[in-house]
């Protein structure tokens, strides 16, 4: 019986090049795969996810496209009684101490959920919309602590200009209510 000449070496090199190809991990899922996209700003509930995803993403600037530029942040008046916190402060100060926290802990140290409930969506006609009694948690890992942050915040959201095409929403105030 004859042979055809180099039909072997073909095989030998098919079955090694499967061997290797089968060893190999490119058709497994990347070990850190990149992360969800972030939530469109198109809703007030659209911006409320886009904080926590800037957060649970360290993401400074996809947090400072999430405020508006007239934003108001007002402390639990607990916080301000005991220890000295201003009433409230302003968009600067805001991303200041939200880029602090950012750099002061390794990547993924940072977890942000928040519980929206039974909240209505706006209407066609409604350019401000208060999402309120969010439940939320903060936590966030240092290399020897844990702190963890939790209670109820209150948003006003407005709305102004387009993000692709569709009605833009802000967050424009947040009152903290510590639980």
């Amino acid at each position: 019986m004859k042979r055809a000449p180099g039909k072997l070496p073909l095989f030998i090199s098919q079955v090694l090049i499967l061997g290797i190809l089968g060893s190999c991990d490119i058709f497994l899922p990347p070990k850190n795969p990149p992360p969800n996209p972030p939530p469109e700003p198109t809703s007030p509930a659209g911006v409320v996810r886009g904080i926590e995803w800037a957060y649970n993403n360290q993401d400074i600037n996809y947090y400072t496209q999430m405020l508006d530029p007239d934003f108001t942040f007002y402390f639990d008046r607990r916080d301000v009684q005991d220890h000295g916190t201003p009433d409230s402060w302003g968009y600067d100060d805001e991303l200041a101490a939200t880029q602090n926290l950012f750099d002061s802990v390794d990547e993924g140290a940072i977890t942000l959920t928040m519980e929206l409930g039974d909240q209505r969506e706006p209407g066609p006609g409604d350019d401000e919309w208060d999402l309120n009694g969010v439940d939320y948690l903060l936590v966030v890992v240092t290399w020897d602590v844990t702190y963890r942050a939790d209670g109820f915040a209150n948003f006003t959201t407005r709305k102004e200009g387009l993000w692709r095409g569709q009605p833009r929403w802000w967050l424009w105030k947040w009152w903290d209510i510590a639980g």
